[in-house]
């Protein structure tokens, strides 16, 4: 087993540096130690659970005075790892968590307690196995495996799978998407699985059979966690009569050239009907960001482009002060807010010192409002920040991801837990929202505000209430919400719909190749779609898509020396 130093802090101390409040829920780990590991390391198994961590890592349970210490909490591997043998987690109810900020490679992951995230690509040689309810396992890169199962177990795959075997229940997730469960797909795997000495169900009606007596259908066997679980932790593979997927062989990330920047849209406005501002940092990672760039859409005059100092963009507006100067503001990673005056290159900064993390930037009428974790909200006139906590919970851990308003004494902040919570001018108070899911991004409607968030949730409410709750069909988070002329649109990272009625329906774009979804922001008769890597605007009737010339990285591309395509824009220290 290689592997580098073993750091031991707490989650607390951790917290900032590596973002685990959004990645985790952290009620259970917040006074707990967590083990880190830096740099590309090889190891021959991870056991998630507590005290086998320790034990592996050789971490001692008692401190030098023969005091006991608290089980690990979690194992960070700040890099890329190949396991050789199963990460696994064969408690049901807990185990430490697991953050993996790198690439995962390994012959089999089974977790049942314990939450797990890998921030890069996951390849298995064998299985991926989730089991019953209290873990979780997220990818945010691409996955490839022998098989995926799950047993009451949230898998969330936003890369995408390769896999041949995939019985998904309604707890598989694949790039937004729920997988429906494939019984034929269980002929695939090997016998040993099933626990054929006890009768298993067949259908609603309550018929039995069992294997002797030839009647077992095998869309109703169900699988045995124990059997699953013995298998990988002794290296057989899980698929009928093969060995275990092979995985093709690692692609090696090569360097790209100055000009071959990969462009991530983090936020983006629309200024009036000809004129668009986005956000922009070059890696997907972009709260570690030192630098970003803001870019500026015209339909006169094209694209231009500037760097932010000291950090990356993660959030912008457009800010008309009582002086009437018009300027963009943009809310860097670093806790910056960055101003960009029009028609110059001038930035002058704030710094707001904040505690935690920030997520958003808006303008009000009379001013402008930052919000992010432990529900922080700063307040601005133009002059001075001013933190507005009145009313809000003492030692709050959860978050605020937007926020709203007409002036800066009348403001809606969401977050999580399907927190919503307004601002008179004096205090904040609850305005009791029927859900308790993650809620991503609010707007001001005619007559009110319209709320997106997790399990494809949009919340209505109209000036004095009640709310309205309408739900998309494949539950995909809602990150995206916007009022143009008289209909309200929302998105995921798939789909842009419109609210016709008490219906969410689909929208078609008509683009070619066609179009996800993304933020959204509306303003002067035409809205944009910001996504991740793709931008489109609709001006009421016609959708097109927009090229930022930026936009062209592959990185199956060898490294080149050549000039920059005709158009492009110099992005100067983006190697």
């Amino acid at each position: 087993m290689k592997k580098s130093s073993v750091t031991v802090a707490t989650v607390r101390a951790l917290d900032q540096e590596f973002q685990l409040k959004k990645r985790f829920d952290l009620k259970k780990h917040s006074s707990g130690r967590v083990a880190v590991l830096r740099g590309s390391i090889v190891l021959d198994h991870i056991p998630l659970d507590f005290w086998q961590l320790d034990r592996f890592l050789g971490i001692p349970r008692r401190d030098q005075g023969g005091n006991s210490l608290d089980a690990l909490s979690g194992l960070i591997i700040d890099g890329d790892v190949t396991v050789e043998g199963a990460v696994m987690n064969a408690e049901m109810d807990f185990g430490p968590f697991l953050l993996v900020r790198g690439d995962l490679r390994a012959r089999d992951v089974a977790c049942g307690g314990s939450q797990v995230r890998v921030e890069g690509a996951l390849t298995l040689s064998g299985a991926l196995f989730g089991f019953y309810n209290h873990g979780s396992i997220v990818v945010e890169g691409p996955t490839q495996a022998a098989c995926v199962l799950t047993e009451e177990h949230a898998i969330r795959l936003e890369g995408g799978l390769v896999s041949p075997v995939v019985p998904g229940g309604k707890f598989l997730e694949v790039s937004g998407k729920a997988v429906p469960e494939e019984p034929l797909a269980l002929q695939q795997l090997s016998p040993e699985l099933f626990n054929w000495s006890s009768w298993v169900e067949l259908g609603p009606a309550g018929q039995k059979a069992s294997k002797a007596g030839g009647e077992t259908e095998l869309a109703f066997i169900r699988l045995e966690r124990e059997l699953i679980l013995d298998a990988i932790d002794a290296g057989r593979p899980l698929v009928r009569g093969k060995r275990a997927f092979k995985a093709p062989p690692r692609k090696t990330r090569t360097p790209t050239g100055r000009w071959r920047a990969n462009v991530h849209y983090l936020d983006g406005i629309c200024v009036r009907a000809g004129l668009a501002a986005f956000a922009v940092c070059h890696t997907s990672r972009w709260r570690e960001a030192e630098f970003g760039r803001y870019y500026t859409y015209s339909a006169q005059h094209g694209w231009c482009a500037s760097s932010t100092p000291g950090g990356a963009p993660v959030s912008m507006c457009f800010f008309i002060g009582a002086d009437q100067q018009r300027s963009i503001r943009m809310l860097l990673n670093d806790g910056v807010v960055a101003v960009a005056f029009s028609g110059s290159e001038h930035l002058r900064i704030d710094v707001l010192n904040a505690p935690a993390p920030l997520h958003r930037i808006r303008a009000v009428a009379d001013g402008l409002v930052v919000c992010g974790d432990d529900l922080l909200v700063y307040a601005s006139s133009g002059k001075t920040w001013n933190r507005l906590e009145a009313g809000l919970p003492e030692d709050a851990t959860g978050a605020f991801r937007d926020i709203t308003g007409h002036t800066l004494r009348d403001l809606t902040a969401v977050g999580t837990g399907g927190r919503v919570m307004h601002f008179d001018g004096e205090s904040w108070n609850s305005l009791n929202a029927p859900v308790q899911v993650e809620l991503h991004a609010v707007t001001a409607t005619k007559d009110g505000i319209a709320v997106v968030g997790d399990q494809g949730t949009l919340l209505v409410r109209g000036a004095e209430g009640p709310w309205k709750t309408y739900r998309t069909g494949d539950e995909a988070p809602l990150i995206g919400v916007a009022v143009l002329g008289d209909r309200l649109y929302v998105a995921s990272r798939l789909d842009i719909l419109v609210l016709e009625g008490d219906t969410l329906k689909p929208v078609e774009t008509g683009l070619t190749p066609s179009f996800g979804g993304g933020l959204l922001h509306a303003c002067d008769g035409v809205m944009w779609c910001i996504g991740l890597t793709d931008l489109a605007r609709f001006d009421g009737s016609t959708w097109e898509r927009v090229t930022c010339p930026d936009q062209h990285i592959t990185l199956e591309q060898e490294p080149t020396t050549a000039q920059p395509p005709p158009g492009s824009i110099h992005l100067e220290g983006l190697a």
